[in-house]
């Protein structure tokens, strides 16, 4: 799934762009600050997709992984 460009919010930092996604490393942009984060883990627990569309999109796909 591509996320590059998605909104999301996290817990800490707020609203911020994904402008990056490795294998398991996702690039995201707060407003300018750059922080890496572990990918998919930190979705789990410290970020969520802002588009309701892809949020549920994703959640079927992590809910797949996790069988």
């Amino acid at each position: 799934m591509n996320l590059i460009n998605e909104v999301i919010t996290h817990k800490v930092f707020g609203e911020g762009n994904i402008v990056n996604h490795e294998e398991s490393i996702i690039t995201i942009d707060f407003n300018e600050e750059i922080k890496k984060f572990v990918y998919p883990d930190a979705f789990r627990k410290f970020i969520t997709l802002n588009d309701q569309s892809t949020a549920k999109t994703f959640k079927e796909i992590f809910l797949k992984m996790e069988k």
